[in-house]
């Protein structure tokens, strides 16, 4: 039994804790594994919060200790590159430009292309025309225009985080 739990730092840190504190009951059963998606800041600072009175010899809080016990496995996910973040944004241009079986079609091309190549290159202007063909229309192209020339701000700015960009992206249409 794999049990994933997913944005527990969207949570009160009592909730955080007490999620927790569940899987510590669980913790021995056999064949059981637990995956947690959260931002270790935020859950060490829940921890922090629930046991203000229980600190370390040096002041800080246990939240560090807390998560050292609780993970046998960590897995940093790293922020996105520029290139990465260029991809990103222009996919998201491209799919609100394209009806969804176009877009499913440019997905799947763009699949078989990346797992042709070590390095990937960046889902830019030239590979979008290239890939779409007729289907680059003008307001495309401009979109993605547009997007190259502000990926780079937005990787140093957002310090590549997706829901960031995409957050971005929405309150600029709104």
């Amino acid at each position: 039994l794999i049990v994933f739990v997913d944005d527990l730092d969207r949570c009160l840190p009592d909730t955080v804790v007490d999620t927790f504190e569940a899987i510590r009951l669980f913790l021995s059963t056999r064949k059981t594994a637990y995956v947690v998606a959260a931002s270790r800041e935020i859950v060490e600072n829940a921890i922090d919060s629930r046991y203000p009175d229980l600190r370390r010899d040096d002041g800080t809080g246990i939240g560090h200790d807390y998560l050292e016990k609780m993970l046998q496995l960590q897995v940093v996910v790293p922020p996105l590159s520029a290139s990465e973040i260029e991809t990103y944004l222009n996919l998201l241009l491209t799919q609100h430009h394209l009806g969804h079986d176009d877009f499913v079609e440019l997905l799947s091309v763009l699949r078989t292309q990346r797992a042709k190549l070590p390095f990937p290159p960046a889902y830019n202007h030239a590979m979008a025309s290239a890939t779409l063909g007729d289907k680059m229309t003008v307001g495309l192209s401009s979109d993605i225009a547009w997007a190259s020339e502000i990926s780079p701000a937005l990787a140093g700015g957002l310090r590549g985080n997706p829901r960031q960009i995409k957050r971005f992206l929405n309150d600029l249409t709104w």
